[in-house]
């Protein structure tokens, strides 16, 4: 609601996102210059500059959100969600596994500078790069007016619950995957070689997925793609009794069609939301998708000791395919609430 409330033409989302950068970059300044930021002495400090670093980090994720709801043409939305997604996979990656390999190499020092260059390099794209549409100052009864308008309109709502349940399946199966595949006779240099490859499974699947969204629609991509991923689950069900080879193809598969899930449900909760309220709303979506993770990674944990991973996946599986009932209304309810506005 802060950066919903705080735009204007002199500080829009640009203004934000560079903003969010500077400070995360200079949370992580006194932990280059400190000659050893990780002694148990200084955990505390360590802790404080972590936490800050993360809440500007989210500060920037909502603004560029809101961002690509403003500017990126509705056309499009799918094949940008799907770059995006490309970008924070490869990000991830790069400064995860990949850095604390190269780190013992080269040191935490060095590592810590590489990722302290991007995020302020990156500042410069934004800055020369990209554009926003002018805007009026907002106000904050203005703002309060539209956020009660969002949280009357059913649409939302509708969006909120299929965000709850269409993910569950696969967030459920990601939860388990590392002990899965070790059941499935795999030892731990396997299962870590298998989620060495789970970013570019994501990332391909998203390219496919985001593009496919552009080209069906994303009513019609997001209930392939879900009918897909419930399929994928209950493959992965039956792979499990398998083990081995079989198993990690199965889990390979399943990412790749999350991975396009994810980038035209994306897009979908784009269409859905407000630009005025881009930060606010889709943040209310990202976050339902957060809770699908969590009550699903949950209740498959409590699952699996009674009733064997066969039976739990395909039981996520099949709450998943609620989103098949729920995607239609979502959708009416939003090209009823547009209507109006596009007329």
């Amino acid at each position: 609601p802060l950066i919903d409330t705080l735009r204007g033409p002199r500080w829009g989302l640009r203004a934000w996102i560079v903003a969010s950068q500077l400070l995360m970059g200079l949370m992580l300044v006194p932990l280059v210059l400190a000659d050893d930021p990780f002694r148990p002495e200084g955990l505390g400090l360590l802790t404080l500059l972590l936490v800050a670093h993360a809440v500007f980090a989210s500060t920037q994720d909502v603004s560029i959100d809101a961002l690509a709801i403003t500017t990126v043409p509705p056309e499009e939305r799918g094949t940008i969600n799907g770059f995006m997604q490309l970008g924070m996979l490869g990000a991830r990656a790069a400064f995860g596994g990949i850095a604390l390999y190269v780190e013992q190499f080269v040191g935490e020092r060095v590592v810590l500078v590489a990722l302290l260059a991007c995020i302020w390099l990156s500042s410069l794209l934004v800055i020369f790069g990209l554009r926003e549409p002018l805007r009026r100052e907002g106000s904050a009864g203005g703002f309060v007016g539209k956020l009660r308008a969002m949280l009357k309109a059913s649409s939302t709502w509708w969006a909120v619950a299929f965000a709850l349940v269409a993910g569950a399946g696969f967030k459920a199966t990601g939860a388990v995957a590392g002990p899965l595949l070790l059941s499935g006779g795999l030892d731990k240099e396997g299962v870590g070689l298998f989620f060495s490859t789970t970013a570019a499974a994501l990332a391909l699947g998203a390219l496919g997925g985001g593009k496919l969204a552009d080209l069906r629609g994303r009513h019609e991509a997001a209930r392939l793609l879900l009918l897909g991923l419930a399929v994928a689950v209950g493959i992965t069900a039956a792979a499990s009794l398998l083990g081995g080879a079989v198993l990690v193809a199965a889990l390979l598969a399943l990412y790749v069609v999350a991975g396009a899930f994810t980038a035209a449900e994306l897009a979908l909760y784009m269409d859905a939301t407000d630009p005025a309220l881009g930060a606010t709303q889709f943040s209310a979506y990202m976050g339902a998708i957060n809770l699908c993770e969590t009550w699903s990674s949950y209740s498959v944990g409590q699952l699996v000791p009674v009733t064997g991973y066969p039976s739990a996946l395909r039981a996520m599986a099949v709450i998943s395919l609620l989103g098949v009932v729920l995607l239609p209304r979502m959708v009416a309810a939003s090209s009823e609430r547009l209507a109006p506005a596009e007329g």
